[in-house]
């Protein structure tokens, strides 16, 4: 429900998404909450998927229609958008996508962005979180191991935790971080 208050919780009046309406260039003008167990085919991503929880009905007032409702109440109208505007893009998902559908949306929003991932992993481990930040006497790479097995953190420098050297095959134990700085 972004955008459909303002900062007093004052409905926005105009239709929604209220103040992102212009921004995403869609109108939505109507919620369609899914019954338990219902679901909507939506289309226009990789390969079809099921929506659940809700659908909307709208239009796409000058955004480009990625993925469509194939079925259910809102048929036919947009289910994600994209609209580039300046030197960004926006998007817009109306509805419950399952995980593979949103990883796909979300991986042409960050492709959209030109966000890179930090490490140079083909399947990102499962539990591994990883940022880098820099600084002006190097970069610092930040990994946290939230899963159960150990994985390879492929970079090279010094692990300013344990004072050890750091080369791209090193391994992160299960539970485990390490603040790697490179020069």
């Amino acid at each position: 429900f972004s955008g459909i208050v303002d900062e007093n919780d004052h409905i926005r009046l105009g239709g929604y998404p209220g103040a992102f309406r212009e921004l995403l260039g869609i109108q939505v003008e109507e919620f369609a909450p899914l019954l338990a167990g219902q679901q909507v085919t939506v289309t226009g991503l990789g390969r079809d998927h099921l929506a659940t929880v809700w659908a909307e009905r709208g239009q796409g007032t000058d955004a480009e229609v990625v993925a469509s409702y194939a079925d259910g109440p809102a048929a036919g109208d947009p289910a994600v958008t994209r609209r580039s505007r300046g030197q960004g893009t926006a998007w817009y998902i109306g509805t419950h996508l399952p995980p593979d559908a949103l990883k796909e949306v979300l991986g042409r929003a960050m492709g959209d962005a030109h966000v890179v991932p930090v490490l140079d992993l083909a399947t990102w481990p499962a539990g591994l979180d990883a940022v880098r930040r820099r600084g002006a006497d190097g970069s610092y790479l930040f990994a946290i191991n939230h899963g159960g097995e150990p994985v390879r953190v492929p970079a090279e420098g010094t692990d300013l935790v344990t004072g050890r050297d750091w080369t791209t095959g090193t391994t992160l134990a299960a539970g485990d971080l390490a603040v790697i700085v490179q020069r």
